[in-house]
């Protein structure tokens, strides 16, 4: 990413997104999800499971 801090890397992975394209997967999804998880914490897991209605699967 060329970063050089981590507040940087945090700062950058704002830009990469999924939910325009989220819709077009029909594809088995895996969704890692975790209690002590900063990136996909399991509150929001539903949430992300509902963003890939056309997926043939999505398993945590």
């Amino acid at each position: 990413m060329g970063a050089a801090t981590a507040a940087e890397v945090f700062k950058g992975w704002r830009a990469y997104r999924t939910d325009d394209v989220s819709h077009r997967v029909t594809q088995d999804v895996l969704l890692p999800a975790g209690a002590a998880d900063h990136y996909v914490p399991l509150h929001m897991l539903g949430d992300q499971m509902l963003t890939l209605p056309t997926a043939r699967s999505a398993a945590p």
